[in-house]
């Protein structure tokens, strides 16, 4: 359950250490302020390719081809701030959709661009995976001819912030292709081939929902594994964790609506540019725009057998929560809905009372310790619990009303938007879970959150008893899961 704090100017990730039984990302308020992409991507066609792919459907056109200049098609989506007001997520997501080209530093990329709507940029560089220049740089493209360079150099991006009636056709020479696995149309001797006559830094590997930035020497070191199921293994967990938010795929033309996947990407990133001190305690993180694996551990998400997937189903699970019902004492608890969601799915038993975890050795579990303590006075549930002893009050939740409760939760969140900034203070946070979670049950859950020691104000009180919901037939709070 450790877990370290860095911090780097303003910017506060909560890192797992090691091995740790937590593995963390960054809380909600600990907000990174390196600008990111901040416009969408779309979809694609390139020299060889006819039809343009949907949105998010990067994976669908033919790799670029060295030599060959990258013609690409983009048609406008949400931006990044939009999509991220739409959900009410406290981390955006990836608006970089990927080339498979890399720029090498000081070289001049030739754009011929013409865009009708919307606002159009090339994107350089991955964050975090290069130790001199942490962030990407954008470069707008207003049309027309035009030479962008760049002195670090990186992976190229192009993104474009639009409605789908815009429009950008982009061509780009001058960069060179990476070993690019593309899910669906790549094969495993295609993927080595690549690796073997492409020298350049990085190589990608791209999902519908999912991009990985690593490098070629990690792609290398894990190229005898099934790299097509590891993409699906992943592109699996976002379903899942994305059904678990409760959202569907998009079946309507337009802009995505209240419960649509997103059409922006999570971007995995092997990260080269923590400090010494951070490569110590670092497992991995999740922050604005991309999820952080160093090169030690960049096979969980590489590697399919590795039995890992605790670390993909938690941070994966942090862009998915929500800022306004997200008080700081649950950054690392509801974070965890999701990746109990997972390890439902796969058939596995809960991290909370299985016996084989280091934690419930001793032959009791989360719900024995916990429950005991519950209703003494005094009881405070940031002090007398830790991150997954707090989980435990959102299992007894889901035991009482269904594996979709919080996915009725989080529907209830992006439909009627309360408003939060990253100032809100954790005590209206607070007074939001109670009340969403009470409207979504039709209960009036008060006396179970008390019980837990959670912070129920009479501001709280009265929101909730505005509702004339009853109190629950059942007391949640004694519940247990059981193996």
């Amino acid at each position: 359950m450790n877990h370290t704090t860095v911090q780097r100017g303003a910017l506060v990730l909560a890192l797992a250490i090691l091995g740790a039984a937590s593995l963390a990302g960054c809380g909600p308020d600990a907000k990174d302020p390196r600008a990111a992409a901040s416009s969408p991507s779309g979809s694609v066609t390139s020299p060889s390719g006819s039809a343009t792919a949907p949105a998010a459907g990067w994976a669908d056109g033919p790799a670029p081809v060295p030599g060959q200049p990258e013609r690409v098609t983009l048609t406008g989506l949400p931006g990044v701030a939009d999509e991220q007001a739409r959900l009410g997520d406290w981390l955006s997501l990836s608006s970089a959709r990927p080339t498979g080209l890399y720029l090498p530093p000081g070289q001049a990329l030739h754009v011929d661009a013409s865009v009708t709507g919307g606002r159009a940029k090339v994107v350089v560089g991955a964050p975090d995976t290069d130790p001199a220049a942490a962030e990407s740089r954008e470069h707008e493209v207003p049309g027309g001819n035009s030479d962008i360079t760049d002195t670090t150099g990186g992976m190229v991006y192009l993104s474009f912030d639009g409605t789908p009636a815009d429009t950008a056709t982009i061509t780009l020479t001058g960069a060179t292709p990476v070993p690019f696995f593309q899910l669906g149309h790549t094969t495993a001797e295609q993927w080595r081939t690549m690796l073997a006559q492409r020298t350049t830094p990085y190589a990608e590997l791209v999902g519908p929902h999912t991009v990985m930035t690593v490098t070629r020497e990690a792609a290398i070191a894990n190229q005898a594994v099934d790299q097509a199921a590891a993409l699906r293994k992943i592109e699996h967990v976002l379903a899942v964790e994305d059904k678990t938010a409760g959202l569907v795929d998009q079946t309507s033309p337009g802009a995505p609506g209240t419960d649509d996947r997103s059409p922006l990407a999570f971007h995995y990133v092997e990260t080269r540019t923590l400090t010494a001190k951070e490569k110590e305690s670092v497992y991995a993180y999740a922050t604005d725009t991309r999820i952080g694996f160093p090169t030690n551990v960049v096979g969980d998400i590489l590697n399919p057998d590795k039995d890992h997937g605790w670390s993909v189903w938690h941070e994966s699970g942090h862009p998915h929560q929500q800022s306004a019902i997200t008080p700081e004492s649950l950054a690392e608890v509801t974070v965890n809905i999701y990746s109990l969601a997972v390890q439902r799915d796969a058939g596995q038993p809960s991290r909370l009372i299985d016996p084989k975890t280091e934690e419930n050795a001793d032959g009791t579990d989360y719900f024995t310790r916990t429950i005991a303590k519950l209703g003494r006075p005094g009881l405070d549930f940031t002090k007398d619990f830790d991150d997954f002893d707090r989980l435990v009050m959102f299992e007894q939740l889901r035991l009482a009303y269904g594996d979709d409760l919080w996915s009725k939760v989080t529907h209830l969140v992006r439909t009627e938007k309360p408003t939060t900034t990253d100032d809100t203070p954790d005590d209206v946070k607070s007074r939001n879970l109670v009340l969403y979670v009470s409207k979504a049950t039709h209960h009036d859950l008060t006396g179970f959150f008390a019980t837990w020691g959670f912070p129920v104000d009479t501001q709280t009180r009265a929101a909730v008893a505005r509702l004339n919901f009853p109190k629950p037939t059942v007391d949640p709070s004694t519940l247990r899961d059981r193996a």
